[in-house]
């Protein structure tokens, strides 16, 4: 699937669209996994939140973590070419260690 512009050019393929989703999840998870923590013990009681939020940053460095295995695959099998292979490896790496950084060193806190 292929979303295109006017002009018929390619803006958004499949895979890169999963990628981006990916990426974008992960931040929303690791930046705001406290408020979320938080939400899923008002909903239910049963866990304390640091469970909860254990969870979600293991979900979130996971979810780094595939979309950098996802661009190394993708560039293989010759889905994506050399500029947005760096594209996504930026993304992933840059924006996925000082997330994943931030969500650590949140959760070392939590757990004193």
């Amino acid at each position: 699937m292929r979303i295109k512009s006017k002009k018929g050019r390619v803006l958004v393929r499949k895979n890169n669209a999963i990628l981006i989703s990916i990426i974008i999840l992960a931040v929303i998870m690791g930046v705001f996994g406290q408020d979320f923590a938080y939400f899923l013990n008002w909903i239910s009681d049963d866990l304390e939140p640091i469970y909860n939020l254990t969870v979600l940053t293991v979900i979130s460095v996971s979810l780094f973590l595939i979309a950098i295995l996802m661009t190394c695959f993708q560039y293989i099998r010759g889905k994506i070419g050399t500029k947005q292979l760096g594209l996504f490896m930026f993304l992933s790496l840059i924006v996925g260690l000082v997330v994943s950084g931030w969500s650590i060193f949140v959760l070392a806190m939590w757990w004193g």
